[in-house]
């Protein structure tokens, strides 16, 4: 099991049905399948203060295709990628 740091997502890439092209833009959707404890957000009387997270496991988001550009590698048989919240252009209900 891998846990996202910072603020960071894991998420299960849908293919090539995940894939939406409409004219130049290109975006993916995908199936978060582990989120961070938080992004860093200072510190408060010596304790560390974290935002919190915007995702839930299971959730369906929708980004853009470069949002993978640090690299797709493989966990458990199936294509997964660290996504960035700040990438993740919307959630499918």
């Amino acid at each position: 099991m891998i846990k996202p740091c910072n603020d960071y997502l894991l998420v299960e890439l849908e293919k090539p049905e995940g894939i939406i092209e409409s004219g130049d833009k290109i975006v993916q959707r995908g199936k978060v399948i582990a989120v961070t404890d938080g992004q860093y957000a200072g510190h408060d009387n010596g304790t560390i203060q974290l935002k919190p997270v915007e995702f839930q496991i299971g959730d369906v988001v929708i980004f853009q295709k470069y949002a993978t550009a640090d690299g797709i590698f493989q966990e458990d048989g199936k294509d997964v990628a660290f996504i960035k919240q700040s990438e993740i252009m919307g959630r499918v209900f």
